[in-house]
């Protein structure tokens, strides 16, 4: 009995029929970001594949929108690149974004309308300014003053540590 390499067993099953779906989706993953661009890439994610029609989570609704109305240039292209036309439909939701990227946080969604890239330094330096002016005590706790996630203020109206302090205090 002779040693066969492991690449030449792993193309003998992946030829087999019922690993085609596994082959299609690694096709797609691979050539995902070309079919829809680097802007776009980051903001989308594909999901699934249920009856020819590919499921793609995006970061937003209007993502989801603006993408839908560009279905079928990407579903064109990426039939392309896979070299097959076994894609029939592209759905994008933001229903699994959150799920999926829980990971990689995105701190600010891009519109596909926003300027990403600056044109001068000054121009980079000024959103600079401005984002952190923006955020700039944007939450803090009313009670201690202390900087409070979003939902904390939103939640209990206090950062966490007070609230967890007045609402629990009777325990002690």
């Amino acid at each position: 009995m002779s040693f066969v390499s492991i690449d030449s067993v792993l193309d003998c099953l992946q030829s087999q029929e019922k690993w085609a779906q596994g082959r299609l989706w690694r096709k797609i993953f691979r050539y995902w970001e070309q079919a829809v661009g680097d802007l776009v890439a980051p903001h989308t994610r594909p999901t699934g594949l249920q009856r020819r029609i590919l499921q793609v989570a995006v970061s937003s609704p209007v993502w989801a929108q603006t993408l839908s109305f560009q279905r079928r240039s990407i579903l064109q292209k990426l039939n392309q690149l896979i070299e097959e036309d076994l894609i029939v439909d592209i759905h994008f939701s933001t229903a699994r974004w959150e799920k999926i990227n829980s990971d990689r946080k995105i701190t600010k969604v891009l519109m596909p309308t926003d300027n990403i890239i600056p044109t001068t330094p000054q121009e980079a330096l000024d959103r600079c300014r401005s984002v952190v002016q923006q955020h700039k005590n944007k939450h803090r706790c009313p009670r201690c003053g202390a900087p409070a996630a979003a939902w904390e203020i939103a939640r209990w109206r206090l950062c966490q540590h007070c609230a967890v302090q007045l609402f629990f205090a009777h325990r002690r």
